[in-house]
């Protein structure tokens, strides 16, 4: 009995949060990273390869975004000790059209899509 009360504890906690199977799987991967990396306010943003496109040029329902940093540190090809860091964005559209939609305006921004 004490385990069926936990499963429903669980699912109504869930069900209070109101988060999306898509969302819940976003938290779970994070979570999993946690252990190599730790999140970072730094942000690589440059003309060329703007990350902020999806952000700003698309109507997601949902979305997360974040720059995880290794715990580590390893040596570049400049000999410079570093810590890799990697950006992370996850967006959930309403439909499959406005996800196409904001795929195509991420390769026109990056300039792979061939102009008419």
């Amino acid at each position: 009995m004490t385990i069926l009360t936990v499963i429903l504890t669980s699912f109504t906690v869930d069900k209070q949060t109101g988060k999306t199977d898509f969302e819940n799987k976003v938290e779970s991967l994070i979570q999993g990273l946690k252990n190599d990396y730790e999140e970072s306010s730094e942000r690589f943003i440059n003309s060329k390869h703007n990350d902020l496109t999806l952000e700003t040029k698309t109507n997601s329902t949902w979305n997360k975004t974040l720059t995880l940093k290794s715990k580590k540190t390893f040596k570049n090809h400049y000999d410079q000790t570093v810590k890799q860091r990697f950006y992370l964005g996850f967006h959930e559209f309403e439909t499959n059209e406005k996800c196409d939609q904001a795929f195509e305006k991420v390769m026109d921004c990056l300039g792979l899509i061939a102009k008419k």
